[in-house]
């Protein structure tokens, strides 16, 4: 009974484990998707994308 608590603690462990990885790629997706939407939007109503910004950050 002891043994098999403890298993199961160890896989427990590893699950969460596991779903803290899955959250932080979900974040991380989420934030990328925000970026894009927001320059197809800018795109779409003519507003300054990166490209033309990027000449002037390598000054």
């Amino acid at each position: 009974m002891m043994e098999r608590r403890v298993v199961l603690a160890g896989r427990a462990e590893r699950l969460r484990e596991e779903l803290a990885e899955i959250d932080a790629e979900v974040a991380r997706l989420e934030a990328a998707e925000v970026v894009i939407g927001q320059f197809v939007e800018a795109e779409q109503s003519g507003r300054p994308t990166i490209r033309l910004w990027l000449p002037s950050w390598s000054r």
